[in-house]
């Protein structure tokens, strides 16, 4: 699930990877915060996962991190 949001943020928030490198993780809190954080007790998490991120959960996104990580593919 973690890697499907981030990837969801990625999308809407270019810069996020920078910023977090720099130490500032306020892009991504604000994006929790308007998706997930305000919504949560809303909706089911699995409609809430559909809300964030466009799509059923789904483990190609932790994929395509550990891909990324640990085999150098982009």
């Amino acid at each position: 699930l973690a890697a499907q949001l981030f990837q969801a943020a990625e999308r809407e928030l270019p810069g996020l990877r920078a910023a977090i490198a720099e130490g500032d993780v306020s892009p991504m809190r604000g994006w929790l915060r308007a998706k997930i954080h305000s919504r949560g007790c809303l909706l089911p998490w699995s409609e809430l996962v559909v809300e964030a991120t466009g799509a059923e959960l789904s483990f190609e996104p932790f994929l395509a991190h550990l891909r990324r990580r640990y085999l150098g593919e982009t």
